[in-house]
């Protein structure tokens, strides 16, 4: 299809999401390589402050005029995450 591998994010709390998406994905005859994803709600301050996170004084959200949710973050250091493994990877391979 193009690309060398599919990630499947979800969270471990969600069996019902990524069960719904392998069947889609078998279906298409896609395989794919299932990633836990960060859950940012059970993440908490002094969690997110090791990783050397701190947010942006005064910094809004420019859609929905508020600070970043728990849950966005742990949407990006999910995607942050495969990032790093696809780089690691491709060091590798060099």
């Amino acid at each position: 299809m193009g690309f060398d591998e599919v990630f499947l994010i979800n969270l471990k709390r969600r069996k019902d999401r990524r069960e719904r998406m392998l069947h889609t994905l078998h279906e298409q005859e896609i395989s794919c390589k299932i990633i836990a994803a960060v859950d940012g709600k059970a993440l908490n301050v002094s969690e997110i402050e090791a990783m050397g996170i701190a947010m942006l004084p005064g910094y809004q959200d420019p859609y929905h005029g508020r600070p970043l949710t728990k849950g966005e973050l742990g949407c990006f250091l999910s995607h942050y995450n495969i990032w790093k493994e696809v780089r690691c990877s491709g060091e590798a391979q060099e």
